[in-house]
């Protein structure tokens, strides 16, 4: 069985690279296939500080669907 995954580029934040839920015009589908889920996207995060559970904060810069 293969699952599909659905990532909508979010276009009327004016934050870069935010994606979200919407519009079935601007769909990117991802096949998972092996594992439940791939990393599909990555990004350098430069701190002066330590971070620790970026995704489990509410309004973070990490987001997890």
């Amino acid at each position: 069985m293969t699952r599909t995954w659905i990532l909508v580029e979010e276009l009327y934040m004016n934050i870069s690279q935010s994606w979200s839920p919407g519009m079935d015009l601007l769909l990117y589908l991802i096949a998972a296939n092996g594992t439940l889920m791939e990393m599909v996207a990555t990004d350098w995060l430069k701190s002066d500080k330590q971070e620790d559970e970026l995704g489990g904060r509410p309004g973070g810069i990490v987001q997890i669907m």
